[in-house]
């Protein structure tokens, strides 16, 4: 913010990885994409946040953590030039558990969506790849995977506060039916999270 209060922003040539549609990330990206959030992880460890620091709660981890979290990394918020990747969109940054960011990494970048043409074999192929990237595997990525469908259901109670409260950005994805597919997503990953956790331990 600059000293009138407004949002400074910096513009990123590309498209983002939701425009690419399903044949991103491939099997190798999905893997990269792992190094690329571990990079922003381990970078952000030593980040000093200022005195009293004001952190979105939008999709922020119930439980806190001590790390600082992007909170929203989706194909929505990556944009790819060729060979440059970047992260935009930081204003649900707040401190978490590393597994919370990537629980919503594994649900839309796999991806997880209940209409997914992909085997759970498929699906925990790519969990496996991105988990080496990262370096989060065993138990750990068991883990990550345990907490989608609450991460899922964290943009449902999101949706549903703000349209309390009147807040014209998330009224607009209620109309627009992001409710629905958030609600959907918590509920697939629900009934499908123990075949998943069953082939991680294979």
């Amino acid at each position: 913010m600059d000293e009138r209060g407004r949002e400074m922003l910096t513009f990123h040539p590309g498209q983002t990885a939701w425009e690419l549609g399903s044949a991103f990330p491939s099997d190798e990206e999905i893997a990269r994409l792992g190094k690329v959030v571990r990079d922003l992880h381990e970078s952000l460890r030593d980040f000093s946040a200022p005195e009293d620091p004001q952190w979105s709660d939008r999709g922020a981890d119930p439980l806190r953590g001590h790390l600082v979290l992007h909170n929203d990394i989706g194909p929505w918020n990556l944009v790819v030039d060729a060979d440059v990747w970047t992260i935009i969109d930081w204003d649900e940054a707040a401190p978490g558990r590393p597994e919370w960011e990537l629980a919503l990494v594994l649900q839309s970048f796999v991806p997880l969506w209940p209409d997914s043409t992909l085997s759970d074999a498929e699906i925990v192929d790519r969990m496996k790849r991105f988990g080496e990237g990262y370096g989060a595997t065993g138990q750990r990525l068991q883990d990550v995977v345990a907490l989608i469908p609450e991460r899922c259901r964290r943009f449902v109670e999101m949706i549903d506060r703000g349209v309390r409260d009147g807040d014209p950005q998330l009224l607009k994805m209620l109309k627009d039916g992001h409710r629905q597919v958030w609600s959907a997503a918590a509920a697939h990953a629900e009934s499908r999270k123990s075949s998943w956790h069953r082939l991680l331990g294979s």
